[in-house]
C-alpha cells in the first residue's frame, strides 16, 4: 500500500475549508432563525401573561360593578332582606 492510499479516507483540510465557506452563510441563517424562534416564544409567553392579568382585572371589575349595582338597588328599593343602605356606603367599597 502506498501512503496516499492508506489515508484516502481522511478529509482533506482544503475540503473542510471550502465546505466551511460554503455553509457559513447557512449557519448564520440558522442562528438567526433560532433567535427569531426564541424571541417569538418569549413574546407569546409575555402576551399570555398579559392576557391572564387582563382577564383577572376584568373579573374584578365585574365583581365591583355587581356590588355597586346591588348597593344602589338597596338604596333605591329599601327592604329588610337587603343590606342597610347609607349613601356613603354605596361609593366606599
Amino acid at each position: 500500500m502506498f501512503p496516499r492510499q492508506r489515508f484516502s479516507h481522511m478529509i482533506d483540510p482544503k475540503t473542510i475549508l471550502i465546505n466551511y465557506c460554503r455553509f457559513k452563510h447557512h449557519m448564520i441563517d440558522l442562528l438567526f432563525m433560532e433567535k427569531i424562534a426564541r424571541w417569538l416564544t418569549n413574546t407569546q409567553v409575555k402576551i399570555k401573561a398579559e392576557v391572564a392579568d387582563s382577564n383577572s382585572q376584568a373579573q374584578q371589575l365585574v365583581q365591583y360593578l355587581n356590588d355597586l349595582d346591588r348597593r344602589i338597588d338597596a338604596c333605591e328599593h329599601p327592604n329588610p332582606d337587603k343590606e342597610v343602605c347609607l349613601f356613603v356606603s354605596v361609593f366606599c367599597v
